[in-house]
């Protein structure tokens, strides 16, 4: 059966509000098209319409859900972003309420150099939790690199939306501000509003805030990519250890390796410097969050 038959004959459960059938017709698809981003989200409209309004319950999910988790564990391990993406999608089969799971997803569809995909999983997580600031900064920033290549009207208004969507939720975002402020810029100018382009291009004319603005921009593709950035970090760092964003770069870097301990001491770095920083503040509340959520799913692979 060719790829067309088989996503029409999935649509066509799909209206007969066959759910199950459909979400096994799609899955096959995705595993066969891992690009077909048409079809993964028909296949999240199908996982979503069977369960409604109402998740699965905690312990179901667990259960139910912590085989795709193990597996995608292995994988990270073994660096294959596609298979990931596989265990990430068997995984919201049994609950799709999971935005942590889209995040990934979508980080894994990145490092997979399929970014269509990146960004339509990090739409989804953003769907299902409008608060998951970490899907709303890496959609700014996807959207913000497809202005540079293509200068679309369409992307260029979509980053600033989720970038004053980060606003909304943390006012004092430094990299949301000066993102959308600098993209406020750019529309003004192609508008030809160069009054309001003046005054947005002031917001964001010093040198130094551009240049951690591009440090902050950079998404990180592989595991070696983060050890290499890191390593960028410390040597910035050692040339100038007064710029609190390179603390603050370091430590989310830390954090997502892991390193607990390492990204609090980097935020507490960053902190001594702005102590009226809420911001910097807030990550070392996430820092203890995220150990903690450690904590729980080793405790969990064991039992």
């Amino acid at each position: 059966m060719t790829t067309e038959a088989l996503f029409q004959k999935a649509t066509d459960a799909v209206e007969r509000q066959n759910y199950d059938y459909a979400i096994e017709l799609l899955y096959q698809l995705i595993v066969q098209e891992p690009g077909n981003v048409k079809a993964r989200q028909t296949l999240w409209l199908a996982e979503r319409r069977k369960f409604g309004d109402t998740p699965p319950s905690k312990m179901k999910a667990f259960f139910e859900g912590l085989g795709p988790w193990l597996s995608s564990m292995v994988h990270s391990i073994l660096g294959k972003p596609r298979k990931i993406m596989e265990d990430c999608e068997r995984y919201l089969m049994v609950n799709p309420f999971s935005a942590a799971v889209r995040n990934k997803l979508a980080q894994s569809a990145y490092e997979a150099e399929d970014i269509e995909t990146s960004i339509a999983a990090y739409e989804s997580a953003r769907e299902v939790d409008p608060q998951n600031v970490n899907a709303l900064r890496q959609l700014g920033r996807l959207y913000k690199e497809r202005v540079e290549e293509s200068h679309r009207r369409e992307d260029l208004q979509l980053a600033m939306e989720r970038f004053e969507e980060i606003l909304r939720i943390r006012p004092t975002d430094h990299e949301a501000k000066s993102t959308a402020q600098m993209l406020a810029a750019q529309r003004a100018i192609e508008d030809g509003g160069w009054q309001e382009a003046d005054t947005a291009r002031e917001l964001v004319r010093d040198e130094q805030a551009q240049a951690e603005l591009q440090e902050q921009e950079r998404i990180v593709r592989t595991e070696d990519d983060v050890e290499r950035e890191i390593d960028r970090l410390e040597q910035a760092i050692a040339e100038d250890p007064n710029r609190s964003q390179l603390y603050v770069r370091r430590g989310d870097l830390q954090l997502q390796k892991k390193r607990f301990k390492s990204a609090e001491e980097s935020f507490k770095k960053a902190y001594t410097m702005e102590p009226t920083n809420t911001f910097i503040r807030a990550r070392l509340g996430d820092v203890k969050i995220q150990f903690m959520q450690a904590r729980i799913e080793q405790l969990a692979s064991k039992l």
